[in-house]
């Protein structure tokens, strides 16, 4: 006579891991959070961006480009090991962006040179829509401004990412003589 038992588990196992979050200022890249499992191998990692208790996940992990601040949250499990739940933060601040309209001295009825100012921390990619310079009088002058401004910035699909800069607009100093 052969008889065959298979014993239930009576203590689950431990799952060894290590998760980290990721902060850093706008770039235009995709980031998200790192889960590593050193033990056991072959797990299930799992991860959801839903807030409360009936969070739905999945096995991709998310990834944000956008300024702002993210909570995903993760879940490893395996057969006869404890699930494993957790959270961290993907955090993006807004990238410092200067635009600076250059001084010009020009002669009275002339026109200001409206390609005249600098850009600074600009994100490879990224693009200002339009820059416009306008001179603060017509009149002979030497304490005019040229003010500038934007219409919005852009990156390389046409979409509107101006919420992903904290833009500093500085005028420049006009002399019409």
């Amino acid at each position: 006579i052969t008889v065959s038992y298979t014993f239930p588990v009576t203590e689950m196992g431990t799952i060894s891991h290590e998760a980290s979050g990721f902060y850093t200022t706008y770039d235009g890249i995709a980031h998200g959070i790192t889960v590593n499992v050193s033990d056991p191998t072959d797990v299930t990692i799992s991860y959801s961006t839903d807030e409360g208790d009936d969070k739905t996940y999945s096995e991709t992990n998310p990834t944000f480009v956008d300024a702002g601040s993210y909570t995903v949250y993760y879940k490893i499990e395996k057969d006869n090991y404890t699930t494993v739940t957790g959270s961290k933060s993907v955090a993006i601040a807004p990238k410092e962006l200067t635009i600076t309209a250059a001084d010009q001295t020009i002669t009275y009825g002339d026109s200001i040179d409206k390609t005249k100012y600098s850009i600074t921390g600009l994100v490879d990619g990224d693009s200002i829509n339009a820059v416009t310079l306008t001179p603060s009088t017509s009149d002979a002058t030497d304490n005019g401004t040229i003010a500038v401004s934007i219409d919005k910035i852009v990156n390389a699909s046409g979409d509107d990412v101006t919420t992903n800069y904290d833009v500093t607009l500085t005028d420049g100093k006009l002399v019409i003589g």
